[in-house]
């Protein structure tokens, strides 16, 4: 077998600005049955002028770490691990995170980091030790007594009928926690989406509003780049993102309902509300799917608010909202974000 020695490998930044460097990329993960998928930055090691080992990030998740089988035995994988994690440090970033296929669980702990959550596609592993324990703890100070019940919300933005499902579901449990996904994926930035939140239920007094943390993931972040089919995609982060709740968040409130409205339209959504059928009960989660508050024979959606605005039809989409929703349209902020709207489909 040929040998190796450190110098047998060079380590070389992949700029993904660069249409070349994402072409090399994209053929290099193509050999491994990896899709190329969106990173802020990528580096690879090369035998000569043969790319033989690689990994990236985006945001604070490192992905699409790859090796060729040829050099295994090389410790490239954990070389390129550590090159990425002393990247994200230096950046200011305390938690660094990985998705990835659970036969790779051994060589990211054996690069230390934990196991957070697990489905039988992906696992999620995060680099500081107590992370979620420590939001979880967090936590605790919010425990009411009583049934406790939970929803997960976006809200972008806030509509009648998030407020319908809080209002109802609030009715059917002692405390009701609502959290909002904190990640900023969406054209109604987290601040002002909790926000208005807040301000559209303040009169429910049994319900306690948290930030989502990095612990409640956002589809728009879940990475596909190991998963081929759409619908395992949709499955597997609906899987992985239950198993978190109901092995870490739910316990830390004592909370025994999930609430969810039912979804016509959309797949990713419809995955999700199965999957919470099968999933939650495991963790003695009985999950709660209500029927969605329609306004002229159609469901109240954020969607189809932001599509109203995107058509500049204000009075519209203020119809579907709450008055503290509509009053944010008419800020300066609020006509920034529409004029974003309808950019994007101008």
């Amino acid at each position: 077998m040929e040998s190796f020695t450190e110098e047998t490998f060079e380590l070389q930044e992949l700029p993904q600005s660069l249409k070349s460097s994402r072409k090399l990329v994209a053929d290099f993960l193509a050999k491994f049955d990896l899709a190329y998928d969106t990173l802020d930055s990528y580096v690879g090691l090369f035998a000569g002028d043969k790319l033989v080992a690689g990994g990236g990030y985006q945001g604070a998740t490192i992905k699409c770490v790859a090796v060729d089988p040829s050099y295994q035995q090389c410790g490239l994988s954990n070389k390129v691990i550590s090159h990425l994690c002393s990247e994200l440090w230096a950046k200011g970033l305390s938690n660094i995170f990985v998705f990835t296929k659970p036969k790779n669980v051994n060589q990211f702990m054996g690069a230390g980091f934990h196991l957070i959550g697990s489905a039988p596609s992906a696992i999620l592993l995060e680099s500081s030790k107590n992370g979620i324990a420590d939001y979880a703890n967090s936590l605790i100070r919010h425990r009411q007594s009583g049934v406790q019940g939970a929803i997960v919300m976006n809200g972008n933005p806030f509509t009648l009928g998030h407020r319908y499902l809080v209002e109802w579901a609030s009715t059917q449990c002692d405390h009701l926690h609502l959290f909002v996904v904190e990640e900023d994926k969406s054209i109604f930035p987290f601040r002002v989406r909790k926000e208005l939140i807040e301000q559209g239920i303040k009169d429910f007094k049994n319900v306690t509003v948290h930030s989502g943390g990095q612990y409640i993931i956002s589809s728009a972040t879940f990475p596909s780049y190991f998963i081929k089919e759409l619908s395992e995609i949709a499955k597997t982060y609906a899987q992985l993102d239950l198993n978190i709740f109901g092995k870490h968040i739910a316990p830390a409130l004592s909370v025994t309902k999930r609430f969810v409205g039912n979804e016509p339209t959309d797949a990713l959504t419809c995955a999700y509300n199965e999957s919470m059928q099968l999933e939650l009960p495991q963790f003695g989660i009985e999950p709660v799917v209500i029927s969605r508050k329609e306004k002229d024979n159609q469901p109240i959606s954020a969607s189809r608010v932001r599509k109203l605005l995107s058509e500049d039809d204000i009075a519209g989409a203020s119809k579907l909202v709450p008055r503290s929703t509509a009053a944010y349209f008419l800020t300066a902020e609020g006509q920034q974000i529409i004029e974003k709207l309808q950019r994007m489909v101008g």
